[in-house]
C-alpha cells in the first residue's frame, strides 16, 4: 500500500464581521483596561492596608511595653510600701527581739529607697505613691511620738508606784511609831 496523502482544499469561509466590530474591541480593550487598574488599585489599597496595619500594630506593642514598665514599676513601689508597713509595725512592740535602733536604720534605707524610685517615675504614673511617701515622714513622726509618750508613761507609772509604795511604807510607820 502507498502512502496516502490527504488533503483538503479549504474553502474561504466568508468572514462575519459584525458592523460594530471596532466598537466590540474598544469595550474589550477598555474593559481589560478597567479591570486591570481595579486588579491593581486593589492591591495597592490591600498593601497600603498592610503597611498602616504594621505600623499601627509597632505603635501598640510599644506602648503595652510602656504600660508594662510603668505596672512593674508600680508592683515594686507597692512591694516597697509593703515592707515598710510591715516593718513600722514592728517598731514599738512588745518583741524584745526586735532591735528597735536597727529596725529604725532598715526603715530609714527602705524609705530612701522608695523616694528614690519615685523620683525615676513621671508624676502621672505615680501620684498616689508620692502622696503615701510624703504622709511616711508623718507617720514615722507620730510612732516616734507614740514611742515617747509610752515611755514617759512608763516613767511616770514607775514614779506613781514608788511613791504609793513609799506613802504605804510610810504610813505603816505612822501607825508602828517607828519614824524618827
Amino acid at each position: 500500500m502507498g502512502i496516502y496523502k490527504l488533503t483538503t482544499k479549504r474553502k474561504a469561509i466568508p468572514s462575519m464581521k459584525a458592523k460594530n466590530n471596532s466598537d466590540v474591541l474598544r469595550a474589550i480593550v477598555c474593559f481589560s483596561a478597567y479591570l486591570l487598574s481595579s486588579v491593581v488599585l486593589a492591591v495597592g489599597i490591600y498593601s497600603s492596608f498592610m503597611q498602616t496595619s504594621m505600623v499601627e500594630i509597632n505603635a501598640i506593642l510599644k506602648q503595652t511595653n510602656s504600660y508594662d514598665l510603668v505596672m512593674m514599676q508600680q508592683l515594686r513601689l507597692t512591694e516597697s510600701v509593703d515592707s515598710i508597713y510591715y516593718y513600722s509595725t514592728l517598731l514599738n512592740s512588745e518583741d524584745v527581739y526586735v532591735n528597735q535602733s536597727a529596725m529604725y536604720n532598715v526603715l530609714s534605707a527602705r524609705t530612701i529607697a522608695f523616694n528614690n524610685e519615685l523620683e525615676g517615675m513621671s508624676s502621672d504614673d505615680c501620684l498616689v505613691y508620692k502622696k503615701l511617701g510624703n504622709k511616711l515622714g508623718d507617720l514615722f513622726l507620730l510612732k516616734d511620738s507614740i514611742r515617747i509618750s509610752q515611755v514617759e508613761q512608763e516613767a511616770l507609772r514607775d514614779e506613781y508606784v514608788r511613791c504609793i509604795n513609799r506613802n504605804k511604807d510610810m504610813t505603816q510607820r505612822l501607825f508602828t511609831g517607828s519614824i524618827y
